[in-house]
């Protein structure tokens, strides 16, 4: 009685309450039940089943409910009440997961729709029948789209919204690409421009639905799809955070012939790393000269820590020189990392300086239906595409930031995959 006291209602007046609330939930289910187009069958039983399962632990609630509330000090009423309300929670979470199948059920069909109508798509003979079924299509990936919005506000897995909405952002800009590629090729069959930037957003739409499909069903996704596949911090900075992390230790700890191999191993595969920074083209002399002498510095401080070790190896306390030798080691590859943001730094001034003017550029000689031109400049701007995912690759490479290294990375992933259509769309403007 505390309990009811405290929440200021009777418990008849709640009782009330679970009996309105069971109702409404058991009329809203048989209407819902209704319009589902897949309740037919042994799926329409089931849900009938466990709905009239739920409409008879409701009653049972509600009738051990009222005796409960006429003698709450009655411990026999008060084990009867709770059985039966925990038996109406276990019929209603087993009709929402039924529910949830079915939802999902009917998502897989959508899917299955589209991936059909793309496909009459690509064998349309007449421009007319292309727009009826783009007409479909678009009124399919609408119905998609709700649900699968609906079903990102569900999921409590954060990895799995990302890549619900990149997949449907990804059929959204390839069904464009899918119309207006397929209504040029109608149109000029013999060109095989247009048949390749078809063929690309068929595939690509196809990609984006399967791994709709996939995180539906639980299943491995696309990597060239899914957001949350990019979000790994790079090589470069976990090296040489595993390399300042193995190279501090307790003196008496150190061994000679296990320590300085793994750490001068360790050491190499970063200045390897490094060196693919600095021989970039990108990367100015001075900014190259200073990395290479950070490495030499780095390598240097390494030996000097390497025989502090050796020298401490037998003392109860270590000296201040191994302190020294310590602190040396991580300013040096505090410097190293400075002067490779440094680079990277310029590397993504100098792509993004001017990025309107190749398309521009482009396009002009397009509208002037001069092949020549419209060849050379689609290869400049392939090329400066070919820059900006250089530099946004080096920026991952020495990036901790994983949200925005996914970001990044996935950008980099669309500029790479729509570049060359974009060349190959103007390469075909000529022939109209």
């Amino acid at each position: 009685m505390h309990s009811l006291r405290r929440s200021g209602k009777s418990g008849i007046v709640l009782v009330a309450a679970i009996e309105r609330t069971v109702r409404n939930f058991v009329e809203t289910g048989r209407s819902a039940i209704a319009e589902c187009p897949v309740a037919v069958g042994n799926a329409l039983e089931q849900l009938n089943e466990t709905l009239h399962d739920i409409e008879l632990a409701g009653v049972e609630m509600v009738n051990t409910g009222h005796n409960f509330v006429e003698e709450t000090s009655n411990t026999d009423r008060r084990a009867h009440a709770i059985r039966a309300a925990r038996n109406l929670l276990n019929v209603v979470a087993r009709m929402l997961i039924m529910a949830d199948m079915v939802d999902v059920r009917v998502m897989l069909l959508q899917v299955a729709k589209a991936q059909e109508i793309m496909d009459l798509m690509v064998a349309a003979e007449s421009k007319q029948e292309l727009s009826e079924l783009f007409e479909s299509l678009n009124s399919c990936l609408e119905q998609l789209d709700e649900s699968v919005r609906r079903r990102i506000l569900e999921l409590r897995n954060p990895a799995e919204q990302d890549d619900l909405q990149a997949a449907r952002a990804w059929l959204k800009l390839n069904s464009i690409i899918m119309y207006t590629s397929s209504t040029a090729y109608i149109r000029h069959p013999e060109v095989d421009e247009v048949r390749l930037n078809r063929d690309f957003a068929h595939a690509e739409m196809s990609l984006a639905l399967q791994a709709i499909a996939d995180i539906l069903q639980d299943c491995a996704t696309n990597r060239d799809i899914c957001l949350s596949h990019y979000g790994c911090v790079g090589d470069l900075m976990r090296q040489l955070d595993h390399f300042q992390a193995r190279a501090y230790m307790e003196p008496s700890s150190y061994k000679d012939h296990l320590h300085r191999p793994e750490l001068e191993g360790l050491l190499e595969k970063i200045v390897s790393g490094v060196a693919a920074i600095a021989d970039s083209e990108n990367t100015r002399d001075e900014r190259k000269r200073r990395i290479v002498d950070e490495c030499n510095n780095l390598r240097q401080a390494l030996q000097d820590l390497l025989a502090e070790y050796e020298k401490n190896c037998g003392r109860t306390e270590p000296s201040e020189d191994l302190d020294l030798a310590m602190v040396h080691l991580g300013h040096k590859a505090k410097d190293l990392r400075r002067h490779l943001r440094r680079a990277i730094v310029d590397h993504v001034s100098d792509a993004f300086l001017d990025t309107i003017t190749p398309l521009m550029v482009l396009i002009e000689s397009a509208q002037r239906h001069d092949e020549r031109a419209t060849v050379e400049n689609g290869k400049m701007f392939q090329e400066h595409a070919n820059k900006l995912l250089q530099a946004a690759e080096l920026v991952c490479v020495m990036s901790s930031n994983e949200d925005g290294i996914r970001v990044i990375r996935y950008a980099a992933l669309i500029i790479d995959k729509l570049a060359p259509q974009v060349v190959l769309s103007f390469y075909y403007t000529y022939h109209f």
